[in-house]
């Protein structure tokens, strides 16, 4: 096998791994590939572009980056010289990742927030009322302390992601130094 290929299967895999690590995190081996192809690109790809290099539509590829901008994980530009949109990813793996990661945990915890709060609310009302059998009431509470630690654990997530964002989590898991 010739030194061209080897490279060319050896990008191909880096590619398939990006993918894999992708669906990870909820996102298609489409966007997954798209976005490996477009970290070993290594510069800014048009939607022609990634159809030619991903042998897709152009249709698949603009809902792909669609995803990817929606994820925060691209951006686009207009260049002028060739008057088209292209499009770039973060080619810091690290920042790649927090991007990734509390922009998918980011949505959780607010949701999750609200509907347990929401929850909390209903439990304070039933355990307020006094017609309720003791049976009752033990159970409510029990559901409402559950609720409380949900609460404590979002609260607790809503502040690990705030270390990410703020990138404060480098300063207890520092980057490894280069030799």
């Amino acid at each position: 096998m010739s030194v061209d290929n080897r490279l060319k299967q050896l990008r191909q895999r880096s590619i398939e791994r990006t993918a894999n690590n992708m669906e990870l995190y909820g996102f298609s081996s489409t966007v997954g590939r798209l976005m490996g192809v477009m970290y070993h690109h290594g510069e800014p790809m048009t939607l022609d572009d990634m159809k030619d290099e991903l042998n897709m539509s152009k249709t698949r590829m603009s809902t792909a980056i669609r995803t990817l901008l929606d994820a925060d994980m691209a951006e686009k530009s207009f260049h002028k010289a060739g008057r088209k949109d292209v499009f770039a990813i973060e080619q810091d793996y690290y920042l790649g990742f927090i991007k990734l990661f509390c922009s998918n945990w980011r949505r959780a915890v607010t949701n999750n927030t609200l509907s347990v709060q929401k929850t909390v609310d209903e439990l304070e009302e039933i355990t307020a009322l006094k017609e309720i059998s003791n049976e009752t009431r033990e159970e409510a509470e029990d559901l409402l302390r559950k609720n409380y630690e949900a609460i404590n654990y979002y609260d607790w997530l809503d502040r690990l992601l705030e270390a990410f964002e703020t990138n404060k989590i480098f300063d207890y898991v520092p980057l490894k130094e280069e030799d």
